[in-house]
């Protein structure tokens, strides 16, 4: 099941360094919500600090912002801290370290939070070049991670918080193991393996899917449960070694296991 990380991981050195197009989004998103000014004070709930938290994510231009003063903000933006222009503004440097670094040990740059941020923000109002920078920052994100191995970058939390945000998975569905790779596969038996009897129930209880609609969660597994899937985990049992092949083994089991109920 999807569910938060703890932070016990911040601090740690585990950067992914994105590559084109998704290099090209982040720099996009920068641009986009430029105009946004860091904020000179902000509301701020008793006990979180405020005024010390603005302090540190002032101390040094937006791009280098410490990752876990942002983590910190992201978590709480627009509940308990800030305002809408507040979280557009940081917003770039959010979306960049999460991208950047899988392992940031931060709820609050998880993409699924994100997503809920965004969302609470009603960011299908915001200006049409605002809503396509973030669009294409979770596909392009979603697209690198499925040429990673999973234990090294998980991609079924940018997959997540697509859907969370309403957004058309079709695409990067269709093109996740075209060209047929080892890593995009077993990327697909972690989701599968992981979240799909999760995913198939008409209510999910916990974890990030929580926050995709039913119709959502079932085209994904409509899509889990093709051919075309079936035969990629099948293919990568043939040239998967060590741990990797128990993983492929457990995604083709859930997947019969589904596909008979």
């Amino acid at each position: 099941m999807l569910r938060p990380r703890r932070g016990y991981l911040a601090g740690r050195d585990q950067s992914v360094y994105p590559e084109e197009p998704v290099q090209k989004a982040v720099e996009d998103a920068y641009a986009a919500f430029a105009s946004y000014a860091r904020p000179a004070k902000w509301r701020a709930a008793p006990g979180k600090n405020g005024e010390q938290l603005l302090a540190r994510l002032s101390a040094t231009p937006l791009r280098e912002a410490e990752r876990d003063a942002v983590g910190r903000y992201a978590h709480s933006a627009l509940y308990t801290i800030g305002d809408v222009d507040d979280f557009k503004h940081f917003l770039p440097r959010i979306l960049d370290l999460a991208v950047r670094d899988p392992r940031h040990g931060w709820i609050g740059l998880d993409a699924p939070i994100i997503a809920a941020h965004l969302q609470y923000a009603s960011w299908r109002t915001w200006p049409s070049v605002e809503q396509d920078v973030i669009g294409r920052v979770f596909e392009t994100a979603f697209d690198l991670r499925c040429r990673l191995h999973p234990g090294e970058s998980p991609s079924d939390e940018w997959l997540c918080g697509m859907a969370a945000l309403g957004l058309d998975v079709s695409g990067v569905l269709q093109r996740w193991l075209h060209p047929l790779s080892l890593e995009g596969v077993l990327q697909v038996a972690h989701l599968t393996g992981l979240d799909l009897e999760h995913l198939a129930r008409a209510d999910v209880e916990g974890g990030y899917w929580t926050f995709v609609d039913s119709s959502n969660r079932q085209s994904i597994v409509q899509w889990l449960l093709t051919d075309e899937v079936r035969s990629g985990l099948t293919w990568g049992l043939g040239v998967a070694v060590g741990d990797d092949v128990a993983d492929l083994e457990r995604a083709l089991t859930a997947l019969a296991r589904q596909a008979s109920c």
